[in-house]
């Protein structure tokens, strides 16, 4: 019986060796951050999200800024901007690729990245400012924002530069008539413009020219 006890506590102290050395061996959490970037590869079966970073806070900079990572992002709360309000969010609806994505998360000790928090920044908004130049050869708009359903905190009263495409649609005062692009000069006046994101980018996509609603 003597035997028996000895040969249960061996088996017991080797699973809780076996465990311990298991927990010792467990990616600790080098710091954690906050930052921004553009989704460039998602894979759902192994729940990763690859993300070229093009902002971190203080600490992740060195390892997020200018670099493309792979993320793990089981468990993270998802949430979407629309319509400037923050809504609870799918994953699946949360990560396309090209999109920018504002997300937090964990730096572990395995140089592995983690998730915990995502948002889904508005791929399209709508902007009012006064329009100081207008470079046709570049197709570049450059608006002092007066109005924006986008994170209005971090634009109004800012200077931001927007490219179209031969798409973009020029409008009249109360966009309902066309003009051509060569008939919208940069006089200050204002306008509204209709903006989509796209890899990161802000286009043009409509604009009325001498906008007269509030």
């Amino acid at each position: 019986m003597k035997n028996i006890k000895i040969g249960l506590g061996l088996g017991a102290l080797a699973v809780i060796l076996g465990l311990a050395a298991q927990q010792s061996f467990a990616a600790s959490t080098r710091y954690t951050f906050t930052a921004r970037g553009i989704v460039t590869a998602i894979n759902y079966e192994n729940n990763t999200a690859t993300i070229a970073g093009t902002w971190a806070s203080n600490k992740g900079v060195a390892d997020i800024v200018g670099h493309t990572l792979i993320y793990n992002v089981k468990g993270a709360k998802c949430y979407k901007i629309e319509s400037g309000k923050k809504n609870r969010a799918t994953i699946t609806k949360t990560l396309a690729v090209g999109r920018t994505v504002s997300y937090t998360g964990l730096a572990k000790s395995d140089d592995t990245y983690r998730i915990t928090s995502l948002v889904a920044n508005e791929s399209s908004f709508t902007i009012q400012g006064k329009l100081k130049d207008h470079d046709l050869g570049k197709k570049l708009l450059v608006i002092k924002v007066t109005k924006s359903t986008f994170n209005p905190a971090k634009y109004v009263n800012k200077d931001v530069a927007l490219t179209y495409g031969t798409s973009m649609q020029f409008k009249n005062s109360t966009g309902k008539l066309d003009v051509n692009a060569d008939e919208v000069d940069a006089n200050n006046q204002k306008v509204k413009v209709d903006v989509v994101v796209e890899n990161g980018n802000w286009i043009a996509k409509s604009l009325w020219n001498e906008y007269r609603g509030k």
